[in-house]
């Protein structure tokens, strides 16, 4: 064919048409089925590029789609209109058909069911033009066929000719028998329709009305090959023989009929079959990754209600359960349903270790487990079982696990030793021998020798009646020679106070004694401890909180502070003890304190028992000496406070344990004491109030007394409130 006759093809749709006869086919041909033939391959015709051409955007538009409608005309191709070309474009994020190359080309190819894929250049060369196309068979990724025009003028009418020539060879040279791949699967039974190409009417004046839709609707609608826009479409046309074409996306069959158009006009409805069936894909146990044709689409349970008929790989695979693969086939407008039961394919391991409590790594993974321990999901094959215990080093086991079996693996781990030997000496750098214990364990009396393990360990040394706790890091094959020197036992500004006993209350003869002071109860205290000679000062508390609360705080920073809450006094010892590097003996949350008892080796407050034990110092009588000896209260004081130390102190060196400022207790306040005898005591686990003793400045003589007792809610500040500090020693 010339190129005069392709434009005639190129051109076959016109407008005037006035009478429009349809002429109807039979059902069972309505969309001219050949069964026997295969249809033409699928074209995709990517816009036209330009690479120094200079021409108008209208202009390229109306060349694109004279390129799609020529090679619609040849007769070799069934052609993708262009909108779908732009929309598979946008949804591979491409831009422009010139950046669609490799991959996107297929990927193209796979959204518009397309065979082939045509690219077009417009090069200029000098003062004229060559335009090239190539086309791709997708199938192979191959260019399959190229053609060029040389000598164009480089403007829209060279173009269009360039165009003619271009499609007429492809026209020539392009089998139409190429079977289609659409999907991923096969479309077995061929479908062939003439799209009514050739057919040229008569020019007439005539018109008619054409109204043309599709179920379903928005399919794109050809006309005599030529694409001419989506349903539902109407238009005027010159009378004369048509046939309309309709097609939506690979999931459906082409539809055509052939009609003669009349002046009166006439509707054309066009059923389009479907070529989708649906897929569901189950798995025992559920869960599993689901690939069709080795493309991952999701996991069991799976269902694809809309596929393309065909026949794909479909495999099913699972963490620890052996993989199933098999080909099913989706028929169109049926239901498929395929369920895999996956074999499992794991055993596990116990494992274990002398000692025991070594860490446990699988595969280079830590499993977070020590031995013993058992794994009851691994893969079956070889695993590398690690187990690492300080002090033992490392093993490593190789280990095959079998489906459905449990393999046992136990180690004895070998230790590594290092020599320890541990002096001990009291606080004067004099040697002295006592009990050693090592991690808690007693092994023996110091001087000590011995191998232990290559790790750190906790040493806790006894010197007499004191001990010390230390630790210290022996390596392996190492010889560690540790020597502990007990603390002074007595610091500077404390007194020790022996363990022992005493009746603590006031006896019922006592002139002064109050209803809360008995009944008299025997009590032990256990343990030797610290106390502070004088009461802690206003100086003291500054160099610990950072202010003064006092409202004697004109006198000297060597007077009591005062004004202090309970549980300002108890935040004062931690702070204390977390300056000299002791634990804290309180826990704080808000008004709740938890004490941590009288093991801790911190500062904190006496408790009941414990004060007037030290105040009495093995007295029996209400005071220690002549209350104006040994106390600063109403009748002496002054209204005011004093610095300590001025008066007398008791037999056990504790100054001002009576007057100057009621001292602070640990015990919650109970009206009455429990009788007979106890070890110990630290009150009542509950109340409102806590106890204060020794009585202070502004007190009466009666009030004056080591058994006498007093209270004060815990949040209360008055300026006759103070403290003085214990610490417990080992």
């Amino acid at each position: 064919m010339g190129h005069s006759g392709l434009l005639v093809r190129c051109f076959m749709l016109v407008s005037g048409l006035t009478i429009l006869v349809l002429l109807v086919l039979a059902p069972s041909v309505a969309s001219a089925q050949v069964p026997d033939q295969a249809p033409p391959p699928v074209l995709a015709v990517m816009d036209i590029t330009f690479d120094r051409v200079e021409m108008r955007p209208d202009a390229q538009s109306r060349m694109n789609d004279y390129l799609v409608s020529c090679m619609s005309g040849n007769g070799a191709f069934m052609v993708v209109a262009r909108d779908d070309v732009a929309r598979a474009l946008s949804e591979q994020r491409v831009k422009f058909s010139s950046e669609c190359y490799g991959s996107c080309r297929a990927k193209i190819g796979g959204y518009l069911a397309a065979n082939s894929v045509l690219q077009a250049k417009m090069w200029k060369v000098g003062s004229t033009c060559v335009l090239t196309a190539d086309l791709y068979d997708l199938a192979s990724d191959t260019n399959v066929a190229s053609h060029s025009v040389k000598d164009l003028n480089c403007d829209e009418v060279g173009l269009m000719k360039g165009i003619e020539i271009i499609s007429a060879r492809f026209g020539a040279g392009v089998s139409a028998s190429v079977p289609v791949i659409t999907g991923g699967g096969t479309v077995s039974h061929g479908l062939k329709l003439d799209r009514g190409e050739s057919i040229v009417n008569a020019v007439t004046d005539e018109t008619g009305i054409i109204s043309i839709k599709t179920n379903p609707d928005g399919a794109n609608i050809f006309i005599n090959g030529k694409a001419v826009g989506k349903a539902p479409y109407q238009d005027v046309l010159m009378v004369g023989r048509y046939v309309i074409t309709a097609r939506l996306n690979a999931l459906y069959y082409d539809a055509a009929r052939e009609i003669v158009l009349t002046s009166n006009g006439g509707e054309v409805n066009l059923e389009l079959l479907p070529a989708f069936g649906s897929l569901n894909i189950t798995s025992t146990p559920s869960g599993a990754e689901v690939l069709i044709d080795g493309r991952p689409v999701g996991t069991t349970p799976y269902v694809e209600r809309q596929m393309k008929s065909g026949t794909y790989q479909v495999e099913v695979r699972m963490d620890l359960y052996r993989g199933a693969a098999e080909p099913v086939t989706v028929s169109d407008g049926k239901s498929t349903t395929k369920a895999f039961q996956l074999a499992a394919d794991f055993g596990g391991i116990e494992v274990a270790s002398t000692p025991s409590g070594a860490a446990i790594t699988i595969d280079g993974q830590n499993t977070g487990k020590v031995t013993p321990a058992s794994f009851s999901r691994l893969a079956s094959g070889l695993h590398v079982v690690t187990l690492d215990l300080e002090a033992y080093g490392r093993r490593v086991e190789n280990v095959r696990v079998s489906a459905g079996s449990t393999e046992r693996v136990s180690v004895q781990l070998e230790p590594k030793l290092g020599l320890l030997q541990v002096l001990t000496e009291s606080h004067d750098g004099r040697p002295c021998d006592g009990t050693l214990l090592i991690d808690g364990r007693q092994v023996g009396q110091t001087p000590y020798k011995g191998n232990v393990l290559a790790t750190t360990h906790r040493l806790e040394a006894r010197c007499g009646n004191q001990s010390k706790t230390e630790e210290v890091a022996v390596e392996h094959n190492a010889n560690v020679i540790r020597r502990i020197r007990m603390d002074n036992p007595t610091p500077d500004g404390f007194v020790l106070i022996p363990a022992g006993s005493f009746m603590m209350g006031s006896p019922n003869n006592e002139s002064d004694r109050s209803s809360d002071e008995g009944p008299q109860t025997r009590v032990t205290i256990s343990r030797p401890f610290l106390m502070k000679t004088t009461e802690v000062t206003q100086g003291e508390w500054k160099s610990v909180m950072g202010s003064n609360p006092s409202y004697f705080s004109k006198c000297g920073d060597n007077c009591p502070v005062e004004q202090v809450s309970w549980f300002d006094a108890v935040e004062y010892c931690n702070g204390l003890s977390s300056r000299e590097g002791f634990e804290h003996c309180y826990e704080i949350n808000g008004q709740n304190v938890r004490f941590k008892g009288l093991s801790c080796k911190g500062y904190r407050l006496p408790t009941e028992a414990e004060w007037e034990y030290a105040a009495r110092a093995g007295s029996t009588g209400a005071r220690y000496g002549d209350i104006d000896a040994i106390a600063w209260y109403d009748d002496n004081s002054g209204n005011t406070t004093h610095p300590g130390g001025r008066k007398s102190p008791n037999a056990w060196g504790l100054y001002d344990m009576l007057g100057n400022v009621w001292e602070w207790c640990w015990d919650w306040y109970t009206d009455k004491y429990a009788g007979g005898s106890v070890m110990d005591p630290t009150g009542s686990s509950l109340g409102s109030t806590r106890v204060i003793r020794g009585g202070s400045w502004v007190s009466f003589a009666r009030r004056v007394r080591a058994a006498n007792r007093n209270y004060f809610v815990p949040g209360s500040r008055y300026n006759v409130l103070g403290l003085r500090v214990v610490r417990s020693i080992p």
